[in-house]
């Protein structure tokens, strides 16, 4: 089961408790402002701490599964990385879809598609994409044990009442 949450920016009024919309066997879909300034803080954050991210995939190769299933599939050595990039959506504003990364080169990253968009008809799970550094709105490196460093977006939600599911990521 995916356990992350993805978010979607709103131009409704800005709300401390996100709406949020269950999707089973996918993450929940966290509607949010997007003038909303802790999520704007948080993807200050981590675009400012995306240089650690990248030293950390170039010390240790990311794991090679394309889809995000249970945390059971990493050995006790292996890493999953992930990032978050925003996608214009058929509402006229955007999807922040979770990419699980393959590799960095240069400026950018390659990755699939992590989850299941809602409103970006032209993006699907599993599906090869290509990243630009400047695109990144977040990142995550989950242990094998459910650990997870980054996800400065999801700690936000998580503090607004969003769940994860029980026994998987651990902030």
């Amino acid at each position: 089961m995916l356990i992350i949450v993805i978010s979607v920016f709103l131009a409704a009024g800005c709300s401390r408790k996100p709406k949020i919309v269950e999707r089973p066997g996918q993450p929940d879909l966290t509607y949010f402002d997007p003038s909303d300034q802790e999520i704007k803080d948080a993807v200050a954050k981590a675009r400012a701490t995306l240089s650690s991210f990248i030293a950390e995939i170039e010390r240790k190769p990311p794991t090679t599964s394309k889809s995000w299933p249970k945390l059971a599939h990493l050995n006790d050595t292996e890493l999953d990385f992930t990032i978050k990039v925003p996608y214009p959506n058929v509402r006229g504003g955007h999807e922040h879809i979770w990419i699980r990364v393959a590799r960095h080169s240069g400026k950018q990253f390659r990755g699939w598609v992590a989850n299941s968009p809602v409103d970006v008809p032209d993006l699907r799970v599993d599906q090869a994409v290509e990243i630009e550094d400047t695109s990144v709105e977040d990142w995550m490196i989950t242990e094998p044990d459910g650990h997870f460093r980054g996800g400065y977006t999801v700690r936000v939600l998580l503090s607004r009442g969003a769940q994860l599911p029980e026994g998987q990521y651990k902030p």
